[in-house]
């Protein structure tokens, strides 16, 4: 394996986590949002390659966790 070529598992998860991070970062408070709004967001900033029901599942979880 030559060190310029990422593994395929770790493209997905990066990208998933830099789409999050930026609904996070850049749009409004993500508590005030639907589950379908935040899926939305994170289509947008992962250019459409998240999958949209691991965005569901992150909404879900971040909810549970704030306890909403």
């Amino acid at each position: 394996m030559t060190g310029d070529k990422l593994p395929r598992s770790y493209r997905p998860l990066y990208n998933e986590y830099l789409a999050v991070a930026a609904v996070i970062k850049l749009e409004r408070n993500i508590y005030d949002m639907t589950a379908q709004e935040f899926q939305n967001h994170c289509m947008i900033h992962s250019n459409g390659v998240m999958n949209p029901k691991r965005a569901l599942d992150i909404y879900n979880e971040l909810m549970y966790e704030a306890g909403l």
